[in-house]
């Protein structure tokens, strides 16, 4: 609800806001983050693939964690050269990410 909210905080950090809502909801939620991020800093960790769907038009703020092979965390930005010619195709970021393609580093295996 707080997205929703007349007055934001400077910094808003969502971790897993998909948990325990139902898929259909994501569409909803990734419309309200993206309101609200017009007012305020907002920082979405996620592993749902249905709300990252609703990203797709804004794929140049996301930013994939990858580890490094000793236990590191490195980000990474998506590479256009490799996104733009899978969406032009169709694809959304969360059917990417889903499958494990390379242009969002999908899945952890």
């Amino acid at each position: 609800m707080i997205l929703l909210s007349q007055e934001l905080p400077f910094l808003l950090v969502l971790d897993l806001p998909e948990t325990g809502l139902h898929p259909a909801w994501m569409k909803t939620l990734s419309e309200w983050i993206k309101t609200a991020a017009a007012h305020t800093q907002i920082i979405v960790i996620t592993h749902s693939p249905d709300l990252l769907d609703g990203f797709t038009d804004q794929w140049q703020n996301a930013v994939s964690f990858n580890t490094d092979g000793r236990g590191r965390f490195l980000p990474t930005r998506l590479k256009e050269t490799l996104l733009l010619p899978k969406m032009a195709e169709g694809w959304e970021l969360g059917d990417l990410y889903h499958v494990g393609d390379p242009a969002v580093e999908g899945w952890p295996w």
